[in-house]
């Protein structure tokens, strides 16, 4: 009875040490292709929020950024606070908010609220004759000498694209010079940027053919934000941006995704570093909006984890998403500052409670199958029974993380950068290719399927040793050792059996797409299969046959003398 409970003692113990590390391997909140949800969430918390600088430009009178913000992020409720400051003040309906320069242009024009039907831009304010003559005057009296450097390119000749100024068709150009002269003037931009198109204009004006073309592209970049910003909302974007490049790739990104306008202004005022936003963007392009929506939410916070970790937000599956109240239960103790300042320890702490589950597992079945007492005779036996319980683990590991991470095995979409124009061509030799051979390649997703695969064929040749190492123990006649082992022929060919059976639902997976890998992962399962049961046949099973055989012909003329004499 006593060993009964010891038994169900010692059983118990490991079930309830595997599923508890089984568990939190699987809330511990890291994931290697993604942030987990309550992370960001949680990131967000006490730093600035869409709301915070809302109220702080609504301070100021610059309403129309927080319209902006209202398209962008849902319970915004800032709406009739934003209606009485336009009631109160007229030009805000042009401006977009509180700007001295422009809301004194306005006034000077005596715009009129009736003549419009929707809060102008830039463009639609800057588009009369009469008003561009009037700003053009304005400008000109201006001391400040980047200004007037800027006006000087309204001279300017060979654009490719803008026709110049001085021609019919030379709206647009104006537009963006005035544009630019303006926010200078009114100190919009920093100093450092708005010296560099300074010195752009000079060079274009001296005849620079790569100044030019660099000053057409600004010019461009400026129509493009000003066909879509009203003056406030142009001028606070403008303040964040640094450098002429910095302006074409923002501008780019608004003609790449122009229904997102309102949630890419909003993420780079609220983030205040362009370069950090146009990396995300490119580099996970539609899925990066979905991930900024969510982010700009939980506030600046979220926005720079997962600019850092330069990973989208994890999607957890349905069967897994009820994890999501233990993973914020954990994040509410001191594993939140490991997990966001050590990403690559939380990692291995994951890691090493999914193998520990698994070795728990393993070594619960063997015990279930083999009892409590061990049956491993010598230290070559013990040694590869254990060798074979820790690649189990690894095993279980792997398998555990990747139904945890399913989209690791696809591969990364390798986008192009969208302001770049490629151009295809057939090269003849690449047609002498086969689609096999094209699909020959090794990857990241092939070197982790190729691991899993040798991991379980070191575990069944090592317990397929340990199963030798048993029988050359037993004290019994070498016939019987030698039929055991033909006994055991079935596990020593285990091997073969996974591996094709590891090829063949690889090349299922691969046909149906459920993963992403190369040919090479499908046909290695059956060449590990080869090389280990014929090592093991071989070098290992073959010699110790070759033993018994010889004992039991050693052994057989002695019986017969005996029986000899009996008789």
């Amino acid at each position: 009875m006593n060993r009964t409970l010891k038994t169900t003692t010692v059983y118990l113990v490991f079930l309830l040490a595997g599923g508890i590390t089984l568990l939190l391997g699987m809330v511990c909140p890291f994931y290697f292709r993604g942030i987990a949800p309550r992370l960001v969430e949680k990131a967000g918390e006490s730093t600035q929020q869409v709301e915070d600088l809302a109220t702080e430009l609504t301070g100021f009178g610059r309403i129309s950024p927080v319209f902006e913000f209202s398209y962008a992020v849902d319970g915004l409720s800032m709406q009739d606070r934003l209606y009485q400051l336009a009631r109160e003040n007229p030009t805000y309906y042009f401006s977009g908010g509180s700007a001295p320069y422009v809301e004194e242009i306005i006034r000077r024009l005596d715009l009129k609220e009736a003549d419009y039907t929707k809060p102008t831009t830039v463009v639609e304010l800057f588009t009369p004759r009469r008003h561009r003559d009037y700003i053009a005057d304005f400008l000109s009296r201006s001391r400040n000498l980047n200004v007037q450097d800027i006006l000087e390119t309204r001279q300017l000749k060979g654009t490719v694209i803008l026709s110049p100024v001085s021609e019919p068709s030379g709206t647009p150009t104006d537009i963006a010079i005035l544009t630019i002269a303006l926010l200078i003037q009114a100190e919009e931009t920093p100093r450092k940027f708005a010296a560099e198109l300074a010195n752009l204009a000079r060079g274009a004006m001296q005849g620079s053919t790569q100044a030019i073309e660099q000053m057409e592209q600004v010019y461009l970049a400026t129509l493009t934000l000003s066909k879509r910003l009203q003056w406030v909302s142009l001028s606070e974007l403008m303040r964040i941006i640094d450098s002429s490049e910095a302006l074409i790739r923002t501008a780019a990104l608004f003609r790449q995704f122009p229904s997102q306008r309102s949630l890419l202004y909003t993420t780079l005022l609220l983030h205040r570093n362009p370069a950090a936003v146009f990396e995300f963007v490119e580099r996970y392009g539609d899925e990066a909006l979905v991930d900024l929506k969510e982010a700009v939410t939980y506030g600046d916070g979220a926005l720079t984890l997962l600019f850092q970790r330069k990973l989208p937000i994890y999607r957890p599956n349905a069967w897994n998403h009820s994890f999501d109240t233990l993973q914020q239960a954990l994040l509410d103790t001191s594993l939140y500052r490991i997990t966001i300042d050590n990403p690559r320890l939380t990692a291995v702490m994951k890691l090493l409670l999914l193998f520990t589950a698994g070795l728990c597992f393993i070594i619960l079945l063997r015990l279930a199958v083999n009892g409590t007492r061990s049956n491993y005779r010598g230290w070559v036996a013990s040694f590869l029974a254990n060798m074979g319980n820790i690649a189990i683990a690894v095993a279980f590991a792997i398998s555990v993380w990747l139904s945890l991470e399913p989209e690791f095995l696809k591969q990364e979409d390798s986008r192009p950068d969208p302001i770049q124009l490629r151009i295809a061509t057939a090269n003849p030799f690449e047609n002498l290719k086969s689609d096999v051979m094209n699909q020959m390649h090794i990857d990241q997703v092939t070197l982790l399927i190729l691991g899993l695969f040798f991991i379980l064929q070191i575990a069944i040749y090592a317990y397929s040793r340990v199963r030798l190492q048993e029988i050359k123990k037993l004290e019994i006649a070498p016939e019987i050792k030698l039929r055991l082992i033909d006994n055991e022929d079935n596990l020593f060919d285990s091997g073969l059996y996974v591996g094709l059976g590891g090829t063949v639902a690889s090349l299922i997976m691969l046909a149906l797409n459920i993963v992403e890998a190369s040919l090479m992962a499908a046909y290695a399962s059956t060449l590990f299969g080869i090389i280990f049961v014929a090592v093991l046949k071989i070098f290992n099973v073959r010699p110790y046959r070759n033993q018994l055989i010889m004992e039991i012909k050693v052994d057989a003329p002695v019986h017969r003398q005996a029986s000899l004499k009996l008789k």
